[in-house]
């Protein structure tokens, strides 16, 4: 979940880029999708509006559902970057199985807002254009897609 952190940035300031990675637990037959639309202004400064999906691998359908906001700054290093920022309200949209228990927005929450070295939230953009971006989480190799929002494209 540590990616989820940090979806995508342009280089540039202004951007807007809809993010998506997901992982896959086989044993569970679970899959958690995490996608993100983050704005952010000249000054690297950033608003995130995220969503985390679960569904099963077997027929795709989504069982559950979590939202949150994040807030914070770009930190940028040459193609590599990491958000510094804050999740707040996070909730639960719907859980159609009851598979969280009460309670589980709170432990988003808690684990979103751990403190981490900025080693281990850093990306790399492995390719950039104007409306099409790939970054990789460094130490998990999590791939991560993002597309210009339409007004950036």
């Amino acid at each position: 979940m540590i990616e989820l952190l940090i979806a995508g940035v342009s280089f540039f300031g202004g951007g807007n880029w809809y993010c998506t990675h997901q992982y896959e637990y086989p044993l569970q037959n679970v899959k958690e999708t995490f996608i993100s639309h983050v704005q952010y202004s000249d000054d690297l400064t950033y608003v995130a509006s995220n969503k985390i999906i679960y569904s099963y691998l077997n027929d795709n359908e989504d069982f559950a559902q979590f939202s949150y906001i994040e807030k914070g700054v770009a930190k940028i290093s040459g193609n590599q970057f990491y958000l510094d920022g804050h999740a707040y309200n996070v909730t639960k949209d719907f859980d159609i199985i009851g598979h969280f228990k009460s309670g589980y927005a709170n432990e988003i929450t808690e684990f979103l807002n751990t403190p981490m070295e900025p080693e281990e939230k850093t990306l790399t953009v492995i390719s950039k254009t104007k409306s099409e971006m790939t970054v990789k989480h460094q130490p998990s190799g999590t791939i991560t897609q993002c597309v210009a929002s339409s007004s950036e494209a």
